[in-house]
This record gives C-alpha cells, structure tokens and sequence, in this order.
C-alpha cells in the first residue's frame, strides 16, 4: 500500500492466496478479489480505486487535484492503467505462447499511450499521484516477468514509461509496500500452475 506509505499511515499487510482463498476473506471480499482494506474501525473496503481515494481523503498529505476536472483526469488515467494490469494478469497466466505473446501486445499498445503522458520522473513530474500508487503493482509485476523473459523488453519502445517505472519502482514507499518474499510467492504460483511464464522458470 503505497498510498499509506506516502502518508506514513502505519498498517500491517496479510498475503492471499487467490487459488486457496480463506473463508473469512471472501467474507468480506464480495469479489474476492484484493486488495481489501480493513480500518482500525471495523470498516471493510474493496476496489483498488475506491481505497486510494478513501485514503487519500481521509489522511494527509492528499494527493489528488483541487478541480473536478483535475480529479476526472487523474481518475480516468487511473482507469486505464488498471487495464494494463488486466494485460499483465493475463500475460503471465496465459496458458500458451501465442496468449502470452497477445497480452504482450496489449501491454505494449498501453505503455505506447501513456509514453504521450507521462511527464517525468513520475507520471506527473515530481509530485506522486493516486495514478502512480494505480501503477506500482502492474510495474512491479512486469519488472518480474522481464526478469523471468528479459527478450520480452517490454520498454524498449517506451523510455519515459521506462523511466516512470525506475523512478516509482525505486521509492521507498512502494518497495515497503508488499511482502518482502513476494517475487518468491510470485515464482512458486507460476511454477505450480500451467501457465507459459511459468515453464521459462
């Protein structure tokens, strides 16, 4: 959670496993999906989105823009890189090379269109947005992949992706914000299941 991060909001994390999931947590994930977010109250939040943003409203410093405007744009570009998490799920539980290779595409065509936004170091300069805390976790995934099929070079064609990427990925916010042994989780999912991505291990 970078957001709690950026905010020095203390918090404590707790991995699920999405092939096993425990009956407490579909309790109180509708969608069983995560991240799910528990206050200190009892209150129970799902949806990426909906989490930064109730976060950010409720602590200091906040992150998203003054206008309506602002705030529709910052949400709309949070949208899209939503999306290229949904192309980097499917690229590495794709269960061929032929679906993997599609999803890269898809994940290319995306990183192409946010190149032409991407202001530098971060999406938007200096100043962290609730659209980079959107991007840390399809980021840091891809930097896995790239790790397990460095010909796959998914930013060869996109350098300020690129860069936005390093520069996110390399904030103490984000690094603190997973399970220190997460890429080992990630490699022992991928090598149980039957996924493509998984037989280059």
């Amino acid at each position: 959670m970078a957001v709690l991060n950026e905010k020095d909001v203390p918090f404590e994390i707790e991995y699920i496993d999405l092939r096993n999931k425990p009956e407490w947590f579909l309790e109180i994930s509708p969608t069983g999906k995560v991240p799910v977010v528990q206050t200190p109250e009892g209150d129970t939040l799902f949806e990426s989105a909906v989490i930064n943003e109730y976060l950010d409203e409720s602590h200091a410093p906040h992150f998203m823009p003054d206008t309506p405007l602002e705030r529709a744009n910052d949400r709309m570009w949070s949208d899209f890189v939503t999306g290229l998490y949904g192309d980097v799920y499917r690229g590495y539980n794709a269960e061929d090379e032929e679906a993997a290779n599609q999803a890269f595409d898809g994940i290319r065509n995306r990183l192409a269109r946010l190149e032409e936004e991407v202001t530098g170091p971060l999406f938007r300069g200096d100043h962290f947005t609730l659209i980079d805390a959107t991007a840390a976790p399809p980021f840091t995934r891809l930097e896995w992949m790239e790790r397990i099929i460095p010909e796959a070079d998914f930013f060869a064609d996109t350098p300020k992706a690129k860069g936005w990427k390093e520069a996110l990925l390399s904030r103490e916010s984000v690094k603190n914000s997973v399970l220190p042994n997460l890429y080992d989780i990630f490699t022992e999912r991928l090598q149980g299941g039957s996924s493509w991505l998984g037989s280059r291990l």
